[in-house]
């Protein structure tokens, strides 16, 4: 809501000095092309306040950083796969349903990291799955940016929630054996940046990065 204020009185500023010949003579056009604009989300909670305010905010690429991320969050309603997309492939090997793939979508890539430093909380692994997956069917680009202070251990407990020295479980029950996942702080350099064997580095089209298009 600042950002889209305060890009609201420039071009105010901008039309008063215009009137002076003081500023640019032509039109306003559009977003600029230069102007990235995202937003935290850490939780649910904060995507449904914050990403409308973000759509509201002309920009040329919208971004979501879900970082520190803290819970789940679904983010269909902004990617289009809310109904899925027909015959997509999920790199869990699951299927999306069906829905408008030609849709408009309001955010243009997913940023996913947790968190790091002093008194650090844990993320769940399936919670960075659940958002790649989603930007995987919506064709968003994803970047998984770390794992942060927690990485995960390989191994679930069915247990209640509880730490024990460097180790905690975090989540529901999600599995089928009613298991927890066992997180181990490890700190963010030995946690690393792999979500699922591999890194993911995805960036909006057109953006150089690291030397290469």
């Amino acid at each position: 809501a600042r950002m889209r204020a305060l890009l609201e009185r420039w071009a105010r500023a901008g039309w008063s000095w215009r009137r002076h010949d003081k500023m640019w003579s032509g039109p306003l056009a559009g977003p600029l092309p230069n102007v990235w604009l995202g937003v935290s989300v850490e939780s649910q909670q904060w995507a449904n306040i914050r990403i409308p305010a973000l759509w509201d905010t002309p920009a040329a690429v919208r971004f979501v950083s879900c970082e520190p991320l803290l819970g789940p969050v679904d983010l269909s309603t902004w990617l289009g796969t809310e109904r899925g997309c027909p015959g997509a492939d999920l790199p869990a090997g699951g299927r999306g349903h069906d829905f408008d793939c030609a849709a408009p979508c309001p955010v243009d890539w997913v940023v996913v990291g947790g968190e790091s430093g002093h008194g650090a909380r844990p993320m769940h692994p399936d919670w960075a799955r659940h958002l790649r997956d989603q930007s995987v069917v919506a064709r968003v680009p994803f970047l998984f940016k770390q794992w942060g202070a927690w990485a995960p251990s390989g191994r679930g407990i069915g247990m209640a929630q509880h730490s024990v020295g460097r180790e905690v479980l975090v989540g529901p029950l999600l599995d089928d054996m009613g298991q927890r996942q066992v997180m181990r702080r490890v700190g963010k350099g030995a946690a690393g940046r792999v979500l699922d064997g591999r890194t993911w580095d995805e960036f909006p089209g057109g953006v150089v990065v690291g030397g290469a298009r």
